[in-house]
């Protein structure tokens, strides 16, 4: 007799391919990251509105440079499937590293 424990079946591309499209963990997801989006916008709005921080945050005039370096970092970690909030964090990170080291 095979023993069940060790006759396991590998995921491979035509099992993935039979898996059909589940829409309650796609709109968990969704719902995920605009609550996400939603909060983070929320309190960068209350740190603009009572003017908290912004004089270090936001440039008076942001030269374009630092701004692309951070917009380029981030459309490239979401094209290689990282996640949103990760590399958002990595742009804004590099937005920053670049203006505040090179400006």
């Amino acid at each position: 007799m095979d023993n069940p424990l060790t006759n396991t079946q590998e995921p491979t591309l035509e099992n993935s391919e039979n898996r059909q499209f589940d829409f309650p963990t796609f709109a968990n997801r969704i719902l995920k990251a605009g609550f996400a989006l939603l909060v983070f916008g929320a309190i960068f709005i209350v740190l603009i509105k009572f003017n908290i921080v912004t004089d270090h945050v936001i440039p008076p005039f942001p030269d374009p440079i630092p701004f692309a370096g951070g917009a380029i970092v981030l459309v490239a970690l979401t094209l290689l499937g990282v996640p949103l909030i990760p590399a958002a964090a990595a742009g804004v990170a590099i937005w920053w590293l670049i203006q505040d080291f090179f400006f």
